[in-house]
């Protein structure tokens, strides 16, 4: 999957993209502050999952499976939006799955969401 720009009208370019195994650290700090700027979060702060290492092995995970992506929003070499999904492992649930996303409280408002998700369904 091509990385993909968007430059919002003040001149700030959103590049979506897929995650990459040296973005494991920015991913947990993003997750870190998202479940700081918003109680809509399924965490609270402090409670990732995930070491380093851990998140790391899991970004390389995803390009091993046809029906899974984690995708990042970055600006400015910040990650300002996440979506990870996760399809079924059974034959008959393949073709369903799951996702989740957080973007910055910061970027709220300016169809960050909504480009990961067209950028999922793409």
């Amino acid at each position: 999957m091509n990385p993909q720009q968007h430059e919002f009208p003040d001149g700030t370019v959103l590049v979506l993209r897929e995650a990459i195994p040296s973005d494991a650290r920015a991913v947990l700090d993003h997750v870190e502050a998202i479940s700081q700027e918003s109680e809509s979060t399924t965490m609270s702060p402090g409670e990732s999952p995930m070491s380093p290492e851990e998140e790391e092995a899991y970004i390389r995970s995803c390009k091993d499976v046809d029906n899974q992506v984690f995708l990042i929003g970055v600006v400015d070499d910040a990650i300002v939006g996440t979506l990870n999904f996760k399809g079924g492992r059974r034959q008959r649930t393949r073709h369903a799955g799951e996702f989740g996303m957080g973007v910055r409280q910061s970027w709220w408002g300016r169809g960050i969401g909504t480009m990961l998700v067209e950028r999922l369904i793409a």
